[in-house]
């Protein structure tokens, strides 16, 4: 299968990796495969799409170009350096325990994103929707759609998509995106993990804590774009702390290759989502503050080149294309989605409710105790709980399974509790010097085995991201999934703190805790339930047109049969006149099933800033619309309704 170039290709780069980065650990090697990929699927998107040529030939014959290119470098570099070997440290009965539950998470996980097709709300709508206008566009150029999101939304998570979606013919691996962001992700926190001070134990628990988020393991089998962009933040974090520590250390302050990937990191994180802002920003500074601290005034000009290049390399075009189209880089969702004051009482209240999302407990008296404790917050505040600055949806607090809604309560409780651990703990590391103890005190300290200093700084930049994130970002019920980058960021404190508490037997229960907790969300995802939940068969069970209505089941029938009433005309070309809410993706799965070729489908509508790219010449056969308004203007006449969908056929062709 021609979908296994890209694997191959990561397998020859990891090697390539490994003889430009002699002596390091091969986790790092792994992170420079993710970005170097990351970069070369944007880059062939960018290049072809402009010549109108993003085509599965052009794609495929552009990684096989690339892989004979890393083949090539590998044998040029073969007897110049010998690399350390591979070398996966488990250790003791506690590491195998951790070792086996994450290959458990890590292997139903891709079992489920393998057999599951994409059925995502957000996927649905525009994820998977944009790029089925890519492939049909040849190009990643905008396009007229009454759905803006499809336009201006950061796309490399569905760059990636495109690409798997070329090579295999089908949707059959897309989820995989996402799937290896939690397998990066997972590598990533223990190599975080290790430049705070935390030794191989502690490393096995920042990963298990990592696997087991409830919103991520949701999310690994989906194509959202929360652990794509939780991936690259982490890499950022990682490059940041690795050039710290060297500076801190007295070593080169220069410009490494490390500071490369940095750079091209943060541009893959812009390009993925909007929240990464929120969370790079913390780290950016505390590399600002270590520069400073160590003098190194002269560095950060040379750097901040460096990045600024890496991150308009890979964002400009498409800055510029919601620049031409929105008059801003980011485009519209900056004054639906980003608050408008920065009011601190406002900032709380928006941090305490995403806090209580997390909290939401499966019984009603908890959850309706936490809504009235924040509810006399507020009051005492003066503000209002739903204040439209800070608020796009009425606050409410709700447990739920479902990867748009669902919270990571024992996660987030977790960090809650560490934080207050290790604050107290470095409060008493400081005054220590100014107090008179006694022995045992003395001795705890002196003997503690982990640098609280690393942890502490840690921390302030894990609290700077959360606080940040309620500055910018209003409240609404998908926050859970949106923080989903700062939950990952957690992992490598938790592997900290499991290796500092005693006795021993804790992180015993934790991990126990962690790994069986999550067991509902791992088996019985309600979108993709590996175990039938409710009325949802197992997926195992299931047909992949069935899985695909999960989250909407009432339209199914509506759906398919319109979809196959226009497939009968068998003209080829399909018009689409939709609302800004349709689930699109669900008409092309249809139309494209059974390895059908993939139809000439445009919209005839449009939201204002792109009605202009609306191909006036174009006089599909027949339109499938839910606000058929020009459609009848155009005098199609309608032959079919079943739900929310109608179908209009051309007369002259009827």
């Amino acid at each position: 299968m021609l979908v296994l170039l890209l694997p191959l290709e990561g397998l020859l780069l990891y090697r390539l990796w490994r003889c430009l980065l002699p002596g390091r650990d091969w986790r790092e090697s792994i992170l420079a495969v993710y970005v170097t990929m990351g970069v070369l699927i944007t880059i062939s998107n960018e290049i072809l799409g402009a010549f109108h040529a993003l085509t599965g030939v052009a794609i495929r014959s552009f990684w096989l170009l690339i892989l004979v290119i890393t083949f090539l470098m590998i044998f040029r570099y073969r007897t110049k350096i010998t690399p350390r070997p591979f070398s996966l440290k488990i250790g003791g009965r506690f590491e195998w325990v951790v070792f086996f539950a994450i290959c458990v998470y890590f292997l139903i996980t891709l079992i489920i994103a393998l057999l599951a097709p994409p059925n995502t709300n957000d996927s649905l709508q525009y994820h998977m929707s944009r790029v089925m206008h890519w492939i049909v566009n040849r190009s990643v150029e905008f396009y007229a759609t009454p759905i803006d999101r499809q336009l201006w939304m950061p796309p490399f998570t569905e760059y990636s998509i495109l690409h798997l979606f070329l090579l295999a013919g089908n949707d059959r691996f897309v989820n995989l995106v996402q799937w290896f962001s939690m397998a990066g992700s997972a590598v990533a926190v223990t190599l975080i993990a290790g430049q705070i001070g935390v030794k191989a134990r502690g490393q096995w628990f920042a990963a298990l804590f990592t696997v087991t988020l409830p919103m991520g393991i949701l999310q690994s089998t989906s194509t959202q774009t929360d652990y794509v962009a939780g991936f690259w933040c982490l890499c950022v974090l990682y490059f940041v702390l690795s050039e710290c520590r060297k500076y801190i250390l007295g070593r080169n302050a220069g410009i490494s290759l490390n500071f490369v990937l940095l750079g091209f990191s943060l541009s893959l994180g812009v390009l993925t989502k909007g929240t990464v802002y929120a969370f790079v920003f913390p780290i950016l500074l505390y590399y600002l503050i270590v520069l400073i601290r160590n003098h190194l005034l002269k560095a950060i000009p040379g750097m901040i080149l460096i990045g600024g290049v890496c991150l308009f390399i890979l964002n400009t075009p498409a800055w510029l294309r919601n620049y031409s189209f929105y008059g801003s880089i980011l485009g519209p969702g900056v004054g639906t989605l980003g608050s408008s004051t920065y009011d601190p009482r406002l900032v709380l209240s928006t941090a305490l409710k995403n806090a209580t999302t997390q909290l939401a407990l499966p019984v009603g008296p908890g959850n309706k105790a936490m809504y009235v404790i924040l509810t006399k917050i507020h009051e005492t505040l003066g503000i209002d709980i739903n204040d439209p600055r800070t608020s796009m949806d009425a606050y409410r607090i709700r447990f739920s399974y479902h990867e748009d809604f669902a919270g990571n309560p024992g996660h987030f409780l977790f960090w809650v509790l560490s934080t207050v651990f290790i604050s107290i703990f470095f409060v008493i590391k400081l005054l220590y010097p100014h107090l008179r103890t006694g022995s045992k005190l003395r001795q705890v300290i002196e003997n503690y085995p982990l640098p609280i200093n690393r942890a502490f700084s840690y921390n302030l930049i894990l609290i700077a991201g959360y606080f940040l994130f309620a500055l910018l970002f209003k409240w609404q019920i998908y926050n859970s999934r949106l923080l989903l980058p700062w939950f990952i960021a957690i992992g490598p404190l938790a592997g900290w703190v499991s290796e500092a508490i005693r006795p021993r037997i804790v992180p015993v229960i934790l991990i126990t805790l962690f790994a069986i907790g999550s067991l509902h969300y791992l088996l019985a995802n309600p979108s993709r339930p590996l175990i039938s939940v409710g009325e949802n068969e197992s997926i195992l069970l299931a047909s992949r047109t069935e899985v695909q209505f999960y989250n909407s089941p009432e339209i199914r029938d509506g759906y398919i049969s319109i979809v196959a009433a226009a497939k009968n005309y068998d003209c080829g070309s399909i018009g689409l006149e939709l609302d800004s809410s349709t689930p699109e993706y669900l008409i092309w799965y249809i139309l494209a099933a059974n390895h059908q070729t993939i139809y000439h489908v445009e919209n005839i509508s449009s939201t204002p800033e792109t009605s202009h790219l609306i191909d006036a010449a174009f006089r599909p056969c027949v339109v499938i619309c839910n606000t058929c308004s020009l459609t009848k203007e155009n005098g199609y006449q309608q032959v079919y309704n079943r739900g929310s969908l109608q179908l209009y056929v051309n007369p002259h062709r009827q």
